[in-house]
Parts: structure tokens; C-alpha cells; sequence
């Protein structure tokens, strides 16, 4: 188990919509590649994660599986920093 604390930094660019623990999640979902002993949270203790109504996300081992199956495109979300849009449907990534 590893546990970490602090906040993260993003620069944004656009008019992306995520968030800073989604920003971070989805990155380590990127590099983690659907890794199957994985499972990893990011989360606001004031419930709020940037400016959306989210407190964070959920990474699970088959989060990206899930996320392809809905025609999510990982890297596109990253590149355009849509964080929220990878990971709202999925409701945990």
C-alpha cells in the first residue's frame, strides 16, 4: 500500500474540464496500463475537486477497459484535459 498526501499542480491549457485529482488519476491510469494488482484514489477533503462537483476519482485494474468500451480515447482526454469527460461515465475509472 502506499499512501501520499499534498496537492497536485496542473497548467492548464483550454477549456478542459477535470480537475486535479482526475488530471492525476488519469495520468497514472496512462501509466499504469491497466496493471491488474492496481487500484488507486485521488481525492479533495473539501469535496470539491477544481471546479467541478466531483471530490476526485477511482482507479480500478480494468478502469481502461471500461473507459475503450465506451469510446473514451485516454490519450485525447489527457491532451485536451477532459479528465471529467474520461472519467464521468465510467463513474470510477
Amino acid at each position: 500500500m502506499l499512501i501520499s498526501g499534498g496537492e497536485t499542480s496542473v497548467t492548464v491549457r483550454g477549456h478542459g474540464r477535470g480537475g486535479r485529482n482526475a488530471e492525476y488519476l488519469l495520468a497514472l491510469a496512462i501509466a499504469l496500463d491497466g496493471h491488474p494488482a492496481i487500484h488507486a484514489i485521488a481525492c479533495d477533503t473539501d469535496g470539491i475537486d477544481g471546479t467541478e462537483d466531483n471530490a476526485g476519482a477511482l482507479l480500478r485494474p480494468d478502469s481502461l477497459a471500461r473507459a475503450r468500451a465506451l469510446g473514451l480515447d485516454r490519450r485525447r482526454c489527457w491532451t485536451t484535459m477532459t479528465a471529467m469527460a474520461f472519467s464521468a461515465p465510467c463513474a470510477t475509472w
